[in-house]
């Protein structure tokens, strides 16, 4: 044998492959009966990387001991898998439907609607591919109608901080092209901001969430009939506290004196669609106007 096979074999008797390579690699090998420097110039050892040549397919090559051929290859054999896996890879690799559903949860986003867009019939047609998960709740804020609208001037729902008080909604799953297009609907940066990462409860659990705040908001005025029987419609169908959803029907709004406005014909189909015809049985008799204070 030669002198650099046998101190291969000392090499890769007492140390990892790795260590091996890295050994040979760096200029030389030492050998394990006497100590001294072999210099791989003398006998240049080739490191095999990438696809292995014929060689190590052919029948002289097999016929040699398991040793033998793993000398000088460069690689460290994986170890081989038990028949019943080879026979069934699925045991051993992550099944189709499973990719699918990681890459869906990857591109999946959580909203938590609080306004019109409570009714499912009012998101889906503006965001196809949304999916209610529940009830959800932000602490320490409230749900005010404190946003003025540019289009119709009516108020329009945003939530404003308010200690030991709970904002409910709806949490949604979104995908990223569907909160683009929310964004958009929205106006985020001169209607709405949107803000990331909100802790929301999902039946208790706490969870990140992006939802909608007005930019500019105002003292709270009345919505147009419409909107909140979104609101109400919304609250109904996700089966958000009664005493809330009585109170969003007690509401002071304004009747829209445009019927072909197209926001009210659009709300008049997502209300339809969700079984509400007649809409207008939604909403209660208003609370009356607060007397102003006594001068």
């Amino acid at each position: 044998m030669f002198p650099a096979v046998r101190a291969m074999s000392a090499c890769t008797a007492r140390r990892s492959p790795v260590a091996c390579r890295t050994q040979l690699s760096s200029g030389g090998v030492h050998a394990a009966s006497t100590g001294s420097r072999i210099s791989t110039a003398a006998r240049p050892v080739t490191i095999i990387r990438g696809p292995l040549p014929a060689i190590f397919g052919s029948p002289a090559r097999r016929a040699m001991p398991t040793r033998a051929r793993n000398h000088g290859s460069g690689r460290v054999r994986p170890p081989r898998r038990k028949a019943s896996a080879r026979r069934n890879p699925e045991q051993w690799s992550m099944l189709a439907p499973d990719i699918a559903a990681l890459q869906t949860a990857a591109m999946t986003r959580l909203y938590f609607a609080y306004g019109s867009n409570l009714l499912t019939q009012r998101l889906t047609a503006r965001c196809p591919g949304a999916r209610p998960l529940g009830r959800a709740t932000l602490d320490g804020h409230r749900v005010a109608f404190a946003k003025l609208s540019t289009v119709d001037g009516s108020g329009k729902a945003t939530i404003l901080p308010a200690a030991r008080q709970t904002a409910h909604g709806v949490l949604y799953a979104l995908s990223d092209g569907d909160l683009a297009t929310l964004d958009l609907i929205e106006g985020v940066g001169h209607g709405y901001h949107r803000l990331d990462s909100v802790a929301v409860r999902l039946d208790g659990a706490p969870l990140a969430a992006s939802t909608y705040i007005a930019c500019a908001p105002i003292a709270p005025i009345n919505p147009l009939d419409w909107y909140l029987a979104l609101i109400v419609a919304g609250a109904r169908q996700h089966g958000l506290d009664a005493a809330l959803v009585a109170r969003y029907r007690r509401h002071r709004f304004d009747p829209d004196p445009q019927h072909r406005r197209p926001g009210r014909l659009a709300a008049v189909a997502a209300l339809t669609a969700a079984g509400h015809a007649d809409w207008a049985g939604l909403l209660g008799s208003p609370e009356p106007a607060a007397e102003p204070a006594a001068g």
